[in-house]
């Protein structure tokens, strides 16, 4: 609430000075902006925006068409947070996008190149925020999203400075090559986004089972149990490639052992030491496993 009694007596004060009756749209627009703390509040600053930088630029006789706040919306709707709703708010900004693109086409000076940058921005949108949200398995591309708008900047440049190359032939030559690059970069950036999800994938897979066989390991040293580590690295070693007589071999100490029994009336000190020596028994039995675990790879 500060922030918006700051504001408005800045807009009040250039409205004293400069008497620009938009000023004082553009004043209350901002002013929910900053007094509205949810992410709702976005959808005000485009209004402002506009009503802000309008006399602005009627006194640099370049009027701003009203076509820019649809514009300025869309990327403002995108800011929103709609939950379950968000794939539904973003397909309507990707709309948006391209409505006020070819609406301030005929209207803004170089608009046919203007309505070009629309349509690359718009294909970012689409690619890295609609596509991911539509479905999880291409959650991959919001990583691309650099790549994607850098090879959509390059199309727009590419395509404003086509007209220059004098010869036809030399023309779709060029095509060819700026298509081409654009492929091989395409591909690259996909395969080597999906290789890093499933070098991931692969790590977080190994560090579960790498906890499971330490967990296993001590709950065998601490408690004697063997079954859950048995298993454990039965499952590991057979994944690893080991044969079943390897995986039999190296399990055998583990397999075959058991704890020295305590007696039913033992003294105190006699449970703990036997307690102790069946800890250290089984210590050496995995350091056995790891040991012939080195000697059969």
């Amino acid at each position: 609430m500060i922030r918006a009694l700051i504001v408005a007596a800045i807009y009040a004060l250039a409205y004293y000075y400069l008497k620009w009756n938009e000023l004082l749209v553009a004043m209350v627009f901002s002013i929910s902006y900053f007094a509205i703390k949810r992410s709702f509040r976005h959808i005000f600053m485009p209004p402002a925006v506009y009503f802000l930088l309008a006399p602005v630029a009627k006194q640099l006789n370049f009027p701003l068409p009203e076509e820019i706040i649809l514009l300025l919306f869309s990327f403002a709707l995108l800011r929103v947070d709609f939950g379950k709703y968000q794939s539904f708010s973003t397909a309507a900004s990707v709309i948006l996008l391209i409505l006020s693109g070819f609406l301030l086409k005929d209207k803004l000076p170089f608009g046919n190149y203007f309505f070009l940058l629309i349509v690359a921005l718009t294909a970012v949108i689409f690619f890295t925020v609609l596509l991911p949200e539509l479905s999880g398995k291409l959650e991959f591309l919001r990583n691309l999203r650099g790549t994607i708008l850098l090879l959509s900047f390059a199309v727009v440049i590419y395509s404003s400075i086509r007209e220059l190359i004098p010869l036809p032939p030399m023309r779709d030559f060029a095509d060819w090559i700026v298509v081409s690059l654009l492929v091989l970069k395409t591909v690259s950036a996909i395969r080597s986004e999906i290789v890093e999800e499933e070098l991931i994938k692969e790590v977080r897979r190994f560090e579960r089972e790498v906890e499971r066989i330490n967990n296993a390991e001590k709950l065998f040293i601490d408690f004697g149990v063997k079954d859950k580590l048995i298993f454990s690295l039965s499952e590991v070693l057979f994944k690893s490639g080991f044969k079943s007589e390897e995986v039999a071999e190296i399990l055998r100490p583990l397999i075959y052992y058991s704890d020295r029994k305590i007696p039913k009336y033992a003294f105190s000190w006699e449970k703990r030491r036997i307690e102790k020596a069946n800890r250290r028994r089984r210590e050496e039995v995995i350091n056995e496993i790891r040991r012939k675990m080195e000697e059969v790879r």
